[in-house]
């Protein structure tokens, strides 16, 4: 990851002596959920996040760019389920959760541009790779009696668990390395604003190997992929014809 890094901040601080490379900020809006094996669970809520980063716009040949991007995007999503049959769910009359997960993410996308009135219309796609820095997660559990307890867990990011008795209430794992792919279409003004909207659709599979607790008992995760639709606002410094 910190190879991939490295490389995208090196094609981000080409010398300026490339005129016709323009660099830019950009920042946003996400609307985030996690789909199962399944697909979106039907209590599943989507989460109104937010993502911020640089770029950079590259000619390749025509009216085709390379616009690498290097975001701070969170993710996640919100669940909740009520009435639920005590059979099945032990006590809880209800259930709430919600996650919130800090990447460092790297889109790297092909775009194709149009030009329309005072600007281009631009439309692309490629793939984007991200790494897991931190989060919360809040569940709330209401029993058969109307009584709410709450617990606000650290996310940890790891390929397996193994956790002891006394840390499953303190974290919540996830691994660490997410990817998939993005799409993206919205109108570049030639002053240098542009106005985006974008799908990430998460292909890997977040959710640790099965772990093990300290008396070996395991634990069985399910599957777990991160998407979201962004709006986004970025202007691009220094604009060629």
């Amino acid at each position: 990851m910190k190879k991939i890094v490295l490389l995208v901040l090196l094609s981000l601080g080409i010398s300026s002596a490339y005129a016709q490379i323009n660099f830019g900020i950009l920042a946003g809006l996400n609307n985030a959920i996690q789909r199962g094996r399944d697909g979106v669970d039907p209590n599943s809520k989507y989460s109104l996040l937010w993502h911020a980063g640089i770029a950079a716009d590259i000619p390749l040949a025509g009216r085709f760019y390379l616009q690498p991007q290097l975001l701070a995007s969170v993710k996640g999503s919100g669940y909740e389920a009520h009435d639920l049959d005590t059979n099945v769910y032990f006590v809880a009359r209800g259930v709430s959760d919600r996650t919130r997960m800090v990447y460092l993410e790297i889109p790297v996308n092909i775009i194709y541009k149009h030009s329309l009135g005072p600007g281009k219309l631009i439309a692309g796609a490629g793939p984007y790779i991200a790494y897991g820095l931190g989060g919360k997660s809040k569940t709330a559990i209401t029993n058969r009696y109307g009584e709410t307890s709450v617990s606000e867990p650290t996310i940890k990011f790891k390929n397996e668990t193994r956790p002891t008795y006394e840390s499953m209430g303190k974290y919540t794992y996830y691994k660490p390395l997410d990817g998939g792919l993005n799409f993206i279409a919205g109108y570049e003004l030639n002053n240098g604003l542009c106005f985006n909207i974008n799908y990430s659709l998460g292909l890997m599979n977040i959710e640790p190997s099965d772990g093990v607790l300290p008396d070996g008992t395991h634990i069985s995760h399910g599957t777990k992929k991160n998407s979201y639709f962004g709006l986004s606002v970025g202007y691009f410094l220094r604009k060629h014809n």
